[in-house]
């Protein structure tokens, strides 16, 4: 296809500038155009004087036709008229003609004031420049914002720091651009251009290098290097495929208006090209954008496209390539045909995104076009007053300024390998609906026809969107769990061995997007180890010989019989107590810190004791319960001495859990049914020292198997020990006590686990399910012991009610971290 010669001649002095603000409202008169000059200065002087005055073409086109038509036939040879688009596209010509999108600044392409970074390298963390593949640079978002950062306002409008401090910065993604070229020999190209995809379309010898400054700019804005020179591009760590094909303002032409457009569309993605940057537009014979309300119908569109175009997007469908499109800068109210591809074939959405440009007050530029019917795809970035890489450029003076929906889109581009490089699952359609998502609301609320879905916002952009999961398998097909339901609740012996043994591991978490997040596996261990700073009022009243009926709170809670040598109880409601006791006595000794189930209730127990000698005994214990669903059973075996005031007790047992594992529970993708087998020894000493006086020594130890479902597998011999030493005085009609202790603690075992801790990438733009676990088993290990040191008054006032007060204030020390407790119980005796 190729352009008529009034278009072509309207192409070559469009170039680098938006033909919504022109300079002057008016034709200048302008000097003769010397005789002497040669036709190809002839057409610089035109191009030069349409540079200051848009409104000199007409002009132009009348001097050249009567003083200079050989330039005609000498440089746009072999040109014919395009036909129309056949059916309601009054004046909407066939033939589309590729124009740039942006306009030059107040301070055209010098350097920026204050944006050169020739006073050598920052002594900032994040300063140096990565290459193509190299690790993320680390560093918190404030050591970001270094002067090459703040030399472009935008970057920090559209939240990029915050992004950067996460690792998301580009690495291992390909960006492309269509456009002018690029300045090859620019120190922000000097290492992130691939030559050998790049392509040129432009009729002339200098193959992608640009001659006219636009491309550079565009490219410097999606990833010019982070090398304190100057400022840096968005996605600063990806690298650039670059297809110059747009003309500019050397005069070079291409073949056809369609070729380059195609080519690159094709080479995008045989170059794993992730998002492909159009700044520009078509623009009829006059010069006026082509917009995409000029059409009707699909088939119009296709019709005007053409049939190489059209499966050239229906590729890049078919191979997940996003392409970004600068809205137009026309003022018009809806977006130009390409931006706007998606209305009509609608097979392109979430192929395709259309940028307009907001000014530094998110305000939308004068000369944007407006999202209008392609509202539902697009979105604003800043566009005007923008700083990037100018052509010529270098260490001293090495950016310039522009304004331009040109300059709004490369920011999407690059913001779209910045999502790539972090969540490589993701697909084109799904990098199209976060940075829709996630843009920040403008104008009306919602999805409007001027700001479309709102500013982006890269920080949200990045940010988990939704309710955050975890993968229960190896496929997000096989489900999740919220993280809200995923728990792991440690009581008891594991409560300081299990974040100690997992250190530094991370848990993979995902969001609405199914894109993975990584957090800390310590984050879903929580410490429940009990202080109960109030216990409720018990009574006891009796109901027949030796059987008594417990109330709590005035409701009965259980019936207990009582006899010097057999016990049995039953508890009505089945409620969580805090330590495991049969009906005799408690399992442990009173010293319940050392204590292998400690969260466990007995619903149901019976002990019998039977004299071997006047000091010696045998009992026996068994006990079952639930609370909260989970269930346990105990068989304990005792021999008991007793001589004067001096006692001593060996118990050994074991413990059956269902649901919970040395009273640790595991909920959601954590685990669940656990099944727990702990074989357990405890030893009491009670010596007096003073008449009334008496000192206690106590010691257990215990080992746990489990298995369960969920990240933690199960476990092998859980090995913890617990001892302590008591001091106990009757005082006042009561016992005053004191003790210092260290509660079983499991020091040693292992547990297996099976966390999930990436997303694999997506393939040929086929949307990915993978879930990568890692199995492994950890050695369990208690850095530090926690330690207790606790008083208690135990006091039986008289009187026929026999009330009962028992008090008791500690203080629990784990690695220096120091927490008080505190427990108030009353039972009646009636």
């Amino acid at each position: 296809m190729q352009l008529p010669p009034r278009s072509k001649i309207a192409f070559l002095l469009a170039t680098a500038l938006c033909i919504s603000l022109p300079l002057t409202a008016s034709a200048r008169p302008w000097a003769p155009i010397s005789e002497a000059l040669s036709p190809r200065d002839v057409l610089r002087v035109l191009i030069e004087r349409y540079r200051q005055d848009p409104t000199s073409f007409d002009a132009s086109y009348r001097y050249l036709t009567l003083n200079h038509p050989e330039l005609i036939t000498a440089f746009l040879s072999g040109t014919q008229t395009a036909p129309r688009v056949a059916g309601n596209v009054a004046a909407a010509p066939a033939l589309p003609l590729p124009m740039i999108l942006g306009v030059v600044g107040a301070a055209g392409l010098a350097a920026a004031a204050g944006g050169g970074g020739s006073s050598g390298a920052s002594s900032n963390e994040a300063s140096s420049s990565p290459i193509p593949g190299s690790p993320p640079l680390s560093g918190s978002a404030a050591s970001f914002r270094t002067p090459e950062y703040n030399t472009n306002w935008a970057l920090e409008a559209i939240g990029a720091a915050d992004r950067y401090a996460m690792g998301a910065q580009g690495q291992g993604v390909r960006l492309g651009l269509l456009d002018t070229g690029i300045d090859l020999d620019h120190p922000d190209f000097a290492a992130n251009v691939d030559t050998a995809d790049s392509r040129n379309y432009i009729d002339d010898a200098n193959g992608i290098q640009d001659q006219d400054g636009h491309g550079t700019f565009v490219a410097g804005l999606i990833a010019g290097a982070k090398n304190d020179i100057g400022t840096h591009g968005v996605s600063f760590g990806s690298q650039l495929v670059v297809y110059r094909g747009i003309p500019g303002s050397d005069g070079a032409g291409v073949a056809s208006a369609t070729d380059p457009w195609v080519g690159a569309m094709r080479g995008s993605v045989a170059a794993n090209v992730t998002a492909l940057n159009n700044s520009w537009a078509y623009v009829d014979s006059q010069g006026n954008e082509i917009s995409i309300s000029d059409f009707a119908s699909q088939s119009e569109l296709e019709a005007f496209l053409g049939s190489s175009v059209v499966s050239a997007l229906n590729d890049t469908r078919n191979n997940d390539l996003l392409q970004v499109f600068a809205a137009g800068n026309a003022g018009n109210s809806d977006v130009s045909v390409t931006a706007g591809i998606p209305t009509l074939m609608t097979q392109m959405q979430g192929y395709i995104l259309a940028v307009g440009a907001v000014d530094q007050t998110n305000t939308i530029a004068s000369f944007s076009n407006r999202c209008g019917t392609a509202m539902n795809f697009c979105l604003v970035a800043p566009g005007v007053n923008v700083t990037s890489s100018r052509l010529g450029g270098t260490a001293l003076s090495p950016v310039g300024t522009m304004s331009g929906t040109s300059f709004a889109a490369p920011l999407v581009t690059g913001a779209a390998g910045v999502l790539k490089s972090q969540f490589p699952e993701l697909t084109a359609p799904q990098i199209s609906r976060i940075l829709l998502d996630t843009a920040d609301d403008l104008g009306a609320a919602g999805v409007d026809p001027v700001y479309g879905a709102g500013l982006l916002d890269l920080s949200k952009a990045v940010t988990p969107q939704g309710t955050l999961s975890v993968m229960t398998g190896s496929s997000t097909q096989d489900g999740s769990v919220p993280l809200t339901r995923t728990a792991v609740v440690a009581r008891g012996p594991l409560a300081a061995a299990l974040p100690a043994s997992l250190g530094d591991r991370t848990l993979m978490v995902t969001d609405r997007y199914d894109r993975g997040y990584s957090t800390h596996l310590t984050g879903i261990v929580h410490d429940a180890s009990p202080y109960d700073l109030l216990r409720a009022t018990s009574a006891y009243v009796p109901i027949a010989p030796g059987y008594e009926a417990e109330t709590t709170e005035g409701v009965l809670s259980g019936i207990r019989h009582r006899s010097a040598s057999f016990s049995f109880a039953f508890n009505a409601d089945g409620s969580a107590g805090q330590d495991l006791s049969t009906a005799r006595r408690p399992v442990t000794s009173a010293l319940s810190l050392v204590d292998p189930v400690s969260a466990l209730a007995a619903t149901a127990s019976s002990a019998i004791s039977v004299p071997l000698s006047p000091t010696l005994s045998l009992g026996f214990d068994t006990a079952s319960g639930n609370a909260a669903g989970n269930s346990g059973s105990l068989q304990a075996l005792s021999l008991e001495m007793h001589h004067d005031a001096l006692s001593l007790s060996l118990t050994a047992g074991r413990i059956v859990e269902g649901g919970s594992v040395l009273g640790t529970v595991f909920t959601g993708a954590a685990g669940g049914q656990a099944r727990a087998d702990t074989t357990f020894a405890h030893l009491a000493l009670s010596l007096p020292v003073a008449p009334q006086t008496r000192i206690s020594l106590v010691a257990g130890m215990s080992s746990s198997d489990f298995t369960q479902g969920g990240m933690f597998e199960s476990g092998q011999g859980l090995a913890a020990q617990g001892f302590g030493i008591g001091f106990e005085r009757d005082f006042a009609g009561g016992t005053f006590g004191m003790s210092l202790s260290t509660p079983l603690t499991v020091g040693s075992g292992s547990i297996a686990t099976s966390v999930p801790t990436a997303r694999t990438a997506s393939v040929d733009g086929k949307v990915s399910t993978g879930v990568t676990r890692s199995a492994e088993t950890i050695a369990l290990h208690a850095a530090d012991r926690p330690v207790d040191l606790a008083f208690s008054l135990n006091r039986q006032l008289g009187g026929q009610i026999r009330p009962d007060l028992r008090g008791a204030a500690g203080v629990r020390s784990v690695g220096g971290d120091v927490a008080p407790y505190a427990s108030v119980s009353w039972k009646f005796t009636f």
